[in-house]
């Protein structure tokens, strides 16, 4: 009885001191073929240990073979593999008495290359060395490339089990390999594969920012890289439309991203600019032929001064474009905007005339980015001939209510005519006529009909008239000089003449000089001269009271010199007519043997051609008869005694009057 107990205690004390299982970590494929697994070595507390065991099978089901069995001692943290085979490994102690459980099986990494056609990429596929993957293993994968041969340089790191590598070169060999690291400091490596690699597909197609007409005519065009690395060189194509182009120039630089082209197609047309990235194979991307640039062309009307803008279309990509701005120079000075759009079409409606202009259209794209500029068009703008200049000499009366303008202008270009303007504030200006202009005559006259003698004085002016219509030049502004008159309540012999003052002349006025016209007759001398500030004038009608009955005023401004335009003006008022009440002194008696011999009236303001006076004896027989104011009786054949008369006349107003007396002949 006793012994079967001690053989149960034996038992219990051997199960006690078997080993743990030792941790595999690590297999690394060595460039020879070899296969090198890194473990950690279980503690061993009954000195149980007699040696380590590596397994091997090619699947990871199937039947494991042992491929050494004499790994000693227990500190041994690795073994090498010579020439060993990819698979399944796994690692258990041979210890007294029997074997420690297996470690993990781990799998060799296998790294696969698969190079896909019309692709410069090749396909690194590998696997996990166990799954689910150990957690002392390091979470990504680290992948190296060697190229040139020789050189190894890190290619990504990353958690996945495959990887895309583009071919940046048209031909060479290129080996990758495959790392995992773990915890312990071991790094399980992957087996070292590679080839003969080339570049079999075309650079991606360059993406352009912008395509720009420069000032001189030129055109840059601007693109972003490839992002195929082989991109060697850029073939750029000219095209005039977006449909193709041929080959033009060479970039040779990959890093240049800019293109300037020196010809001037862009001010004749639309132009299209691509480029074509080149790799180091010769492979040719594709083309963009979308960047057209914008041409501009430019209608003036020289007649309403208006030019009509007309573009084509910024071509790039759709939703590109926000809007058009407008610029606009003229005599080649600094740039203005004018406005924007989103149309093609433009009317500058106030462009300056006779000067040079320059236009030019700049695209602005969403977001503030690139932005593009057209060809300048740039032009004069002429004008349809017109004369340069135009002067009012002078605006005077000429008869009661018509005023003549004295009008002189240039006789080197041919113009429609001068419009006439008329005002009687000197702000309110009103069209009333107009003088055609002929290109060899230099004075002409204009006669205002419609005015109203003495309401006030006017004001002139001229607007010179082009053939389209157009204003092109204005004359100075001349005032009429206004007479008006009052008689002097305490001498019924004085005037009282004041005028405005007369505006216009180039030189000024120099002098004003006062006439005085009796019964219409104006005989050209004037009765006063006066200075240019002088504007009012008292005259004594009593010399010429007896010589009829009209008396009217005028007053002339005289310029000071010839001017500019080598004319002296001179402008008259309106003629001012004074209605003197006529005066007729009649004696009621003479002698014609005595001292007053003969009768006659003596008559003040009285028309000398209308006049008549007769004397009537006591049976109304006509005794005398005149139709002279100086006609006298002298009672020839006449008795003595008390006669009738009558004296018929017209008065200053025109009327007629009729004044009856008698007179007393002394014998």
């Amino acid at each position: 009885m006793l012994r079967y107990i001690f053989v149960l205690v034996g038992w219990s004390a051997l199960l006690s001191a078997q080993i743990q299982s030792p941790q595999l970590r690590c297999l690394s494929i060595q460039q020879n073929g070899d296969i090198v697994l890194n473990w950690i070595p279980p503690a061993d507390p009954n000195n149980a240990f007699v040696a380590y065991e590596i397994y091997y099978s090619s699947t990871l089901n199937g039947t494991y073979s042992l491929i050494t069995g004499t790994i000693t001692p227990l500190s041994t943290t690795a073994y090498t593999v010579s020439n060993g085979s990819q698979g399944y490994y796994y690692v258990r102690i041979k210890e007294v008495g029997g074997f420690s459980l297996a470690s993990d099986t781990l799998r060799t990494i296998f790294l696969n290359i698969l190079a896909q056609s019309g692709s410069p990429d090749l396909k690194l596929v590998y696997n996990d060395n166990h799954k689910p993957r150990l957690l002392t293993s390091a979470t990504s994968y680290t992948l190296v490339k060697e190229y040139p041969i020789g050189t190894f340089n890190a290619l990504a790191v990353t958690p996945l089990n495959q990887f895309s590598d583009t071919i940046a070169v048209c031909s060479a060999s290129i080996n990758y390999q495959v790392f995992l690291a773990d915890k312990s400091g071991c790094v399980s490596s992957s087996n070292r594969q590679g080839g003969l690699y080339s570049d079999q597909k075309q650079p991606n197609r360059p993406y352009i920012d912008s395509i720009s007409v420069m000032p001189n005519g030129q055109i840059a065009v601007a693109w972003q890289r490839p992002s195929d690395p082989d991109v060697k060189e850029y073939e750029i194509q000219l095209g005039t439309s977006l449909q193709g182009g041929t080959p033009l120039d060479t970039v040779h630089k990959a890093s240049t991203t800019f293109y300037i082209y020196t010809g001037t197609l862009a001010t004749q047309n639309a132009v299209v600019l691509g480029p074509k990235a080149i790799d180091s194979c010769g492979n040719g991307s594709e083309v963009d032929y979308s960047a057209r640039t914008i041409y501009l062309k430019s209608t003036y009307d020289k007649c309403a001064y208006g030019t009509a803008l007309e573009w084509t279309p910024y071509s790039l990509r759709p939703g590109f474009i926000d809007h058009y701005d407008i610029y606009y120079a003229v005599n080649g000075g600094s740039f203005r905007k004018l406005g924007s759009t989103t149309l093609t079409t433009y009317y500058h409606a106030t462009a300056d005339p006779s000067k040079q202009l320059t236009y030019f259209i700049r695209m602005v794209s969403r977001n503030k980015g690139p932005t593009s500029s057209s060809n300048r068009v740039t032009f004069n703008s002429v004008q349809v001939e017109s004369a340069t200049f135009v002067y009012l000499a002078s605006a005077g009366y000429i008869s009661g209510a018509e005023i003549q303008l004295q009008i002189v202008t240039d006789t080197a270009h041919r113009s429609a005519g001068a419009e006439v303007l008329r005002s009687l504030d000197g702000s309110h200006y009103s069209a009333i006529g107009f003088v055609p202009i002929f290109k060899s005559q230099r004075e002409y006259l204009y006669l205002d009909q419609a005015t109203f003698g003495n309401d006030g004085p006017y004001f002139y002016k001229l607007i010179i008239r082009d053939s389209c219509n157009n204003a092109r030049a204005v004359s100075n502004v001349c005032k009429t000089i206004h007479l008006k008159i009052e008689s002097d309540a305490d001498n019924f012999f004085i005037q009282k003449l004041s005028w405005t003052a007369y505006e216009g002349f180039e030189s000024g006025v120099k002098n004003y000089y006062i006439y005085r016209i009796v019964n219409g007759e104006f005989d050209g001398t004037p009765i006063a001269v006066l200075k240019d500030f002088e504007l009012a004038y008292r005259d004594n009608v009593e010399s010429v009271a007896p010589l009829g009955s009209s008396v009217s005023y005028q007053v002339q401004a005289v310029e000071s010199a010839f001017n500019l335009y080598k004319v002296r003006g001179k402008a008259a008022s309106n003629e001012v007519r004074v209605y003197n009440e006529a005066a007729i002194y009649v004696p009621n008696a003479f002698a014609p043997m005595g001292v007053n011999q003969t009768w006659k009236p003596i008559t003040q303001f009285v028309n000398n051609d209308d006049y008549k006076v007769r004397v009537f004896d006591k049976w109304g027989h006509v005794v005398f008869e005149t139709s002279d104011k100086d006609g006298a009786w002298d009672g020839a054949n006449c008795d003595g005694g008390v006669y009738a008369y009558q004296i018929v006349y017209l008065n200053a107003r025109g009327e007629y009057a009729e004044l009856r007396g008698s007179v007393l002949l002394l014998r």
